[in-house]
């Protein structure tokens, strides 16, 4: 059974714990620690602005760089 250790810091502060789903079909749908694990980089502009969103802090509407082409 696998577990995560963040429930020690929960015990002392108030927080939350998050998972990202990046299961969008081939080539994305192993499990994230799999050698195999291929993270949907498609995600992470949705993703940052949700984490943004809830810390309260808003980001400037502006595309995000490819930088797989620098």
């Amino acid at each position: 059974m696998a577990s995560e250790d963040f429930s020690y810091y929960l015990a002392e502060v108030p927080g939350a714990f998050a998972l990202v789903g990046a299961d969008d079909g081939q080539g994305h749908d192993a499990s994230c620690h799999s050698p195999h694990y291929d993270f949907n980089d498609d995600l992470i502009a949705p993703v940052v602005r949700i984490y943004a969103r809830l810390a309260g802090a808003p980001l400037p509407e502006t595309e995000m760089r490819d930088r797989s082409t620098t």
